[in-house]
């Protein structure tokens, strides 16, 4: 189960975000760094948010072509990093590091060392805009994108893996337990596991 923080982002079950977000519920409040805004601009949109796997860091994601890096436990911003030339789309946390990976509609994923404070690297390989990335607990990466694939990113190689589908665009991906298979999903509803 998830515990919704707001309608953007959810967090694991016993985390202190979820207990910070889990007492500002019961009080009929909000936690005091999740505050909802005025309707925004699509350069100021949320599209992607992401939990380190230890509730210690948050990072987001969206129009304004950067990720913005909080402490999840004070709401602190820590660290903006540019890089994309178009909006992030996907935000997705290496399991039980601070390695970050962001997709963006400018057809790229990007890999952070937060630990570093430092960009890694580019993946490219998408020929559209990339809406959708996952991360296993080793050095795996799949995404979902307009161009009709998956691809299954193997960093340490740095090689990827083609999976196309018949759905017009892959919207959403998610590694199952494990990490050796994935389920995306298209945007004529269909469910692909892989």
């Amino acid at each position: 189960l998830w515990l919704p923080l707001w309608s953007h982002l959810t967090c694991r079950p016993g985390s202190k975000a979820a207990q910070m977000a889990a007492a500002a519920a019961a009080a009929g409040t909000t936690a005091d760094w999740v505050k909802r805004g005025p309707r925004q601009n699509s350069t100021s949109s949320l599209l992607a948010a992401a939990l380190s796997s230890d509730g210690k860091l948050l990072a987001v994601g969206g129009g304004d072509k950067i990720i913005h890096v909080f402490d999840a436990i004070s709401g602190h911003h820590i660290q903006a990093y540019p890089g994309h030339r178009d909006q992030i789309s996907g935000l997705a946390f290496r399991e039980g590091t601070h390695t970050l990976y962001s997709c963006s509609y400018d057809r790229t994923i990007k890999l952070w060392s937060l630990d570093d404070a430092a960009y890694v690297d580019t993946l490219f390989g998408h020929q559209a805009e990339v809406f959708a990335v996952d991360a296993a607990r080793v050095e795996r990466v799949v995404s979902a994108a307009h161009d009709h694939t998956c691809r299954l990113w193997k960093i340490p190689e740095e090689s990827h893996l083609v999976f196309r589908s018949a759905s017009m665009a892959q919207h959403a991906v998610v590694f199952l337990a494990g990490g050796s298979e994935w389920v995306s999903g298209g945007n004529d509803g269909s469910l692909q596991v892989r």
